[in-house]
């Protein structure tokens, strides 16, 4: 009589999550999957250096293009392309680079809620002071601090203080 397998019990119930792709991601997906294929059948690109020994279904299921190629990935270019694309939008005041970003919805809470719970150091400001520096002898020098400029992120303006604004 042969022997059974003994099973390993489920200790803990694990629920699976759900990947949920919208449409508009999927043809996105589908049109880079028909790209690399085309890249995949073109004989020139098996002579790239780095190039698997491999069928072009097992290179395609081993890949997500753009981001990963089981291959050279002939999307680099154009990955690195809309990256700089991206920097290239930020704000720029002067000498001070704003970059957009992305916020949770938890930072739009209100001004009383924020007083109130002390989270209200969410944001990190930061200031491009106005100087002069000027020589007091032949060996020391001494700064002239003439203002500072804040961005206020809940205008979107730089904000022009002088001396006397400042806390200091």
């Amino acid at each position: 009589m042969p022997k059974q397998k003994a099973s390993q019990p489920e200790l803990i119930r694990e629920e699976r999550a759900e990947y949920k792709i919208t449409p508009e991601d999927q043809a996105r997906k589908d049109e880079y999957r028909a790209r690399l294929r085309a890249f995949l059948e073109d004989p020139a690109s098996r002579q790239i250096e780095g190039f698997p020994i491999g069928e072009i279904e097992d290179i395609l299921a081993l890949s997500d293009p753009p981001y990963y190629t089981a291959c050279p990935n002939p999307f680099l270019a154009e990955i690195i392309e809309q990256w700089t694309q991206e920097r290239e939008e930020a704000n720029r005041y002067g000498k001070l680079t704003v970059l957009p970003t992305r916020m949770n919805p938890d930072l739009a809470m209100g001004d009383e809620l924020l007083k109130k719970t002390g989270a209200g150091n969410l944001f990190m400001v930061f200031g491009e002071p106005d100087v002069d520096i000027r020589k007091a002898d032949l060996s020391r020098l001494y700064v002239v601090l003439n203002g500072l400029d804040v961005y206020d992120p809940t205008t979107g303006e730089i904000r022009s203080n002088s001396t006397d604004d400042i806390a200091c």
